[in-house]
């Protein structure tokens, strides 16, 4: 039952998302520093900050 909640109410969606997001930035982050490939990414302290901020908002508004 609670799942079937989590699942439908999508919390589990988030945190889900916000995980894959870390991820992918930590792999990238390696990948430039072993010198597999090169990311020129200067927008990226932008893009974080609008996905914190939208996170943030998100929760002021729902009240989790």
């Amino acid at each position: 039952m609670a799942r079937e909640k989590m699942c439908c109410n999508g919390s589990g969606w988030g945190k889900l998302f916000f995980g894959l997001f870390i991820f992918l930035i930590g792999v990238s982050w390696l990948g430039n520093e072993m010198g597999w490939w090169v990311f020129s990414l200067p927008w990226l302290p932008l893009a974080v900050t609008l996905v914190g901020a939208a996170l943030l908002i998100k929760w002021f508004i729902r009240g989790d």
